[in-house]
């Protein structure tokens, strides 16, 4: 089991604080991870984008989401962005006329 974040404990007034070690099988297995995942954002992202274009909106977002968490660089982050800033607009000349 590979964990890669610092954790902090705090037992009996007393802060203990606990790294893991990692070795280098789990360095290469993490990489590979990595590469795995950024082959599925992008399929998610491709995914969303024709999503899109149906005019499934909300489904679109959720595949944007989805891809983003795997893949932080990927282009699925501004197109979650763009479909939130279009689904934020408000004409204020439409509701007061």
């Amino acid at each position: 089991m590979v964990i890669l974040c610092v954790k902090s404990a705090k037992i009996w007034g007393i802060s203990c604080i606990f790294a893991p070690v990692l070795s280098k099988d789990d360095m290469i297995t993490s990489q590979q991870t990595t590469e795995s995942d950024k082959q599925e954002a992008l399929r998610l992202y491709e995914e969303g984008c024709a999503e899109r274009k149906l005019g499934h909106w909300a489904a679109a977002q959720n595949l944007f989401e989805q891809a983003a968490a795997l893949d932080a660089s990927s282009p699925a982050v501004a197109a979650r962005e763009m479909l939130a800033d279009i689904m934020a607009y408000r004409c204020k000349d439409y509701y007061n006329p």
